[in-house]
């Protein structure tokens, strides 16, 4: 594929740069120009359509919402993200990195750092795009060694945003006429893994699979549920889920405790849906001074709250064909934002069919996926385990080779 923005790779420049100029880049889309000995291959199932549209990827882009690359990464002027920092490596693997400009009519320009790390194989498996907790102001990059090497081989795009992405940056709209629209920021996201799609996947003839961790596992439940749906990822894979299931129940501090109506049939009966420590985080994101005050929720604002939900009122359940889904939680004292994820998965989801209530998400795949026969339909794949803690799933050397497996087995072509 080509590229506008040329790449540092190993510290050296591998290829001159100047406006409107493409350098080319290796089949594996890492940005090296090694040419290893996967890199035909991949070559070979890139489409001439791909590498026509690739001539698009920088700013100005078009589209509500767009993404672009403003070519201020790892060789801009204003290195916008940096690959090392102090003598550091910001992302220990990464090769290059590219800021990509998000816009779009209803949240304010934001932007995104993409650190890409290549597969060490002959051949490249695939590419995930992972979405770290929180604001996504970080890396979920903890498991990229094992990742991009035997058996594994996959190119690793880590996304690091700017700011929150949760927060929309308006001043209108939200629950208080301030901005913060949780469900109008997911087009963030969506903007820049349609920008993956487009322009930076190895090859269209190999999977585009994500991961997220706690507040990115939202990220990706806002795709599947609200925003592109199952167009574009082959398989997500995503850990303590989910914080904003029910923004009105989270910004609620009379929300009884859940009790035994959870995912994780061993989670505590005192598992609650509140933010609790997070609290502060969510009134900025919403712009909400009140959201988790003792003087509750007026019925506009909490109408407002669940409307920007990945629940909101009147959802229906939805039949994915295309994109399979495994979820990893912590049944061993958890933090608060795990209780939520009941109203997305149903009741006792990790015991699957015997479940006491079916989720809103259910897979009929093409291919076999775990107990799941081809064309057959069954519940997404949800692990809890109980050697874990708040959000520490994939800590224990087991419950990292169940991540890494899953991510091997599943994230194959469904498109």
């Amino acid at each position: 594929m080509l590229r506008v923005a040329c790449l540092l790779v190993l510290g050296i420049v591998a290829g001159a740069c100047s406006s409107g100029t493409n350098a080319s880049q290796d089949a594996g889309g890492d940005g090296s120009m090694s040419g290893d000995a996967g890199d035909a291959s991949d070559a070979n199932s890139a489409t001439d359509a791909a590498d026509a549209a690739d001539a698009t990827s920088s700013c100005p882009s078009s589209g509500d919402p767009a993404a672009c690359d403003d070519g201020t990464g790892s060789l801009g002027a204003a290195t916008a993200c940096p690959l090392s920092v102090d003598g550091g490596k910001v992302d220990p693997t990464a090769t290059a990195s590219y800021h990509v400009r998000v816009t779009g009519s209803k949240f304010a320009t934001s932007g995104a750092c993409v650190y890409v790390t290549p597969s060490s194989c002959p051949t490249t498996n695939g590419d995930v795009v992972q979405f770290a907790g929180g604001g996504g102001t970080g890396l979920e990059d903890g498991f990229n060694e094992e990742l991009e090497k035997t058996p594994y081989c996959f190119r690793l795009l880590d996304v690091q945003w700017d700011s929150d992405w949760e927060d929309d940056g308006m001043t209108t709209g939200g629950p208080v006429g301030m901005g913060g629209d949780m469900l109008a920021a997911s087009q963030k996201p969506q903007a820049l893994i349609t920008w993956v799609y487009d322009f930076e996947r190895t090859s269209t003839a190999t999977p585009l699979c994500a991961r997220g961790n706690s507040g990115g596992s939202s990220e990706l439940l806002y795709e599947l549920m609200h925003n592109a749906g199952e167009a574009q990822l082959d398989h997500v894979q995503i850990v303590s889920a989910t914080p904003f299931a029910r923004v009105d129940e989270g910004c609620d501090p009379t929300s009884p405790t859940e009790g035994t109506n959870v995912v994780c049939s061993a989670l505590p009966t005192t598992t609650e849906p509140e933010y609790n420590a997070a609290a502060t985080l969510v009134r900025t994101i919403t712009h909400d001074p009140n959201c988790d005050a003792d003087a509750g929720l007026g019925t506009s604002e909490r109408a407002s709250l669940r409307a920007m939900s990945l629940v909101p009122t009147g959802f229906s359940s939805m039949t994915m064909q295309k994109t399979s889904l495994s979820v990893y939680m912590c049944s061993n004292a958890p933090n608060a934002t795990q209780g939520q994820a009941v109203d997305v998965f149903g009741v006792a989801a990790d015991l699957a069919t015997t479940g006491a209530g079916p989720g809103l998400i259910s897979l009929t795949l093409a291919t076999p996926f775990y107990a799941c026969a081809a064309n057959a339909s069954c519940p997404p794949h949800v692990v809890c385990g109980a050697d874990c803690s708040t959000e520490g799933y994939g800590t224990t050397d087991a419950d990292k080779m169940e991540i890494l497996s899953d991510m091997q087995s599943s994230c194959v072509m469904r498109h």
